[in-house]
């Protein structure tokens, strides 16, 4: 009983700080596919194609929204980072409830770790992280909000397994 009571603060203390990191943005971006919405999606194959939903933004109001290279650590303040080359930059205005459709942002992905960025750009600061603000981020990849997995490349992984099986077949023949 004492133990439960020892970790009890210390669970709350980690709740509080959950809560703290979800309170410096607003509203939920969630990439996608065309075939997902509204589900989120957060692994990409390499040429695949990135949709992104807006949910519980702030009502009537404009967003530049757009991916960059994941951040180990977003920090009210910061400016923003650039756009991800190839990638499209949106200019999106949400409804009355906050929430924008699902929208191409990428039309070809390369492998990595990204984030996509929503800047209000009727509230707070453009171009600088603040609480008007919304992030795909810490989903995927320990920070990232989606991965483009690299290819493989499985001609050289079957032909090793082959190499593999056929040696050990004739280990076990006497």
């Amino acid at each position: 009983m004492k133990k439960i009571l020892l970790l009890l603060p210390i669970v709350m203390l980690f709740a509080m700080s959950c809560v703290l990191v979800q309170a410096n943005d607003i509203g939920t971006l969630r990439s996608t596919t065309v075939a997902n919405p509204p589900n989120e999606v957060n692994l990409f194959n390499p040429g695949q194609e990135v949709y992104v939903l807006g949910l519980g933004l702030l009502p009537n109001t404009w967003y530049d929204v757009w991916i960059v290279v994941d951040q180990p650590n977003w920090i009210l303040g910061m400016p923003l980072p650039p756009q991800v080359p190839g990638t499209i930059r949106l200019a999106i205005r949400t409804d009355a409830m906050g929430n924008f459709p699902i929208n191409k942002i990428w039309a070809f992905a390369v492998p990595g770790q990204y984030d996509i960025v929503a800047d209000c750009q009727q509230a707070g600061a453009i171009g600088m992280y603040d609480m008007f603000d919304s992030l795909d981020d810490f989903e995927t990849q320990v920070t990232a909000g989606f991965f483009v997995i690299p290819q493989v490349p499985l001609g050289t992984v079957m032909v090793l397994f082959a190499c593999f099986a056929a040696f050990c077949i004739r280990r076990k023949k006497p």
